[in-house]
């Protein structure tokens, strides 16, 4: 197997005379040095592992590589860049790096083996949704034979930048993300931790609303310096499920929201009260989905500050806001952290302390 290869940056001597490589809106820059034609499969890394781009998104970014490019952009949040050796994924504002590399098509790397072998696992032992009492231990146990080699990258502790007046109040929009481009394929992963092998039809939108934005911002810039704590240590991307609260709530209300995304005046009560509750995973159990009009099942994935958490395993319904931090300070907690079946559940009880960055539209065998 040959060793990694990366690309070279460009040549500040060439001129503008130089050939162009051109993908359809992608831009251009001037070529380097054509680089020899082999038969390669190209990869991002995640914890260590190695994922294979989907057969076209390959075929593109070997194109580019051959032909010297130093940057090659894959949809407008996406982009490879040859020089660094990496792919950059801009997400609700917030730039996440994942490393790439180029191995020959002759043998697949150990990595790529043993996903093979875990994805024929799970394809042979799929959860049994009709024994209700167990899923939740059988997600747990499907949840850790897919973290050896299946985890989402840590975004870059990097507050975000405002203006100085929020942008105008307008309607939220929903764009759909290509299937097999690298942020559909990252979303997926997220959504397959509990659901690979559940569902026959998959679409993910992404949730497009400045204003909202804005004031979700506003609120991770000041809980990330009143606690002293990175980004990443104060936000965590969470499932939302509207039947989680009592009655449910159409999940446009939520992301077409003027001023306010997650309001919890909008939301019904909840096990832990008048609050969103988040889950970092997708519950294959009938409770746990909404189905919209057409009997589409969706989910939100939202970007949620969760801060300083005050562990409250057991349900209280009767919880309005996060306790006090002592009885002798008056600062309350950012949000609370339960426990439901075993699974993790965050609850934050102020508008705007989550924003929906997608929603998840499936059906189910």
């Amino acid at each position: 197997m040959d060793s990694y290869a990366f690309a070279n940056g460009i040549d500040p001597e060439l001129g503008d005379s130089e050939m162009m490589l051109q993908f359809g809106d992608d831009i251009a820059l001037p070529l380097i040095e054509a680089r020899p034609e082999v038969n390669a499969q190209w990869f991002y890394l995640i914890d260590g592992k190695n994922f294979a781009y989907d057969k076209s998104t390959n075929e593109k970014i070997e194109a580019a590589f051959r032909k010297g490019m130093a940057k090659l952009v894959l949809d407008s949040f996406s982009y490879i860049n040859f020089a660094e050796g990496m792919q950059v994924n801009n997400v609700g504002g917030v730039d996440e790096i994942i490393p790439i590399q180029r191995l020959d098509h002759k043998e697949p790397s150990k990595e790529v083996k043993e996903e093979k072998k875990i994805q024929d696992k799970l394809v042979k032992s799929p959860i049994k949704q009709e024994n209700a009492n167990n899923v939740v231990n059988d997600l747990l146990e499907q949840i850790e034979l897919l973290e050896r080699y299946k985890k989402v990258p840590e975004r870059h502790d990097k507050l975000p930048s405002l203006q100085y007046v929020p942008p105008p109040a307008s309607k939220g929009k929903r764009v759909t993300v290509r299937e097999g481009t690298p942020e559909y394929n990252n979303i997926k992963m997220l959504f397959d931790r509990t659901m690979f092998g559940y569902y026959n039809y998959l679409e993910i939108s992404k949730l497009e609303n400045p204003r909202t934005l804005y004031f979700f911002h506003e609120n991770l810039i000041r809980i990330t310096k009143e606690n002293k704590r990175s980004v990443s240590e104060t936000t965590k991307r969470l499932f939302f499920s509207p039947t989680i609260v009592k009655p449910a709530i159409d999940p446009e209300v939520i992301y077409n929201g003027y001023d306010a995304s997650f309001d919890p005046k909008l939301l019904g009560t909840g096990p832990w009260g008048k609050g969103i509750h988040f889950f970092p995973i997708v519950i294959p159990e009938p409770s746990f989905e909404y189905s919209n009009a057409n009997g589409i099942k969706e989910i939100i994935l939202a970007n949620v500050i969760t801060g300083n958490s005050c562990k409250i395993p057991k349900p209280d319904s009767t919880l309005i806001y996060p306790p006090q931090i002592s009885s002798h300070f008056p600062k309350r907690y950012d949000s609370v952290l339960g426990k439901l079946s075993a699974v993790d559940i965050y609850i934050v009880y102020t508008k705007n302390m989550a924003y929906p960055e997608y929603v998840i539209n499936y059906g189910t065998y």
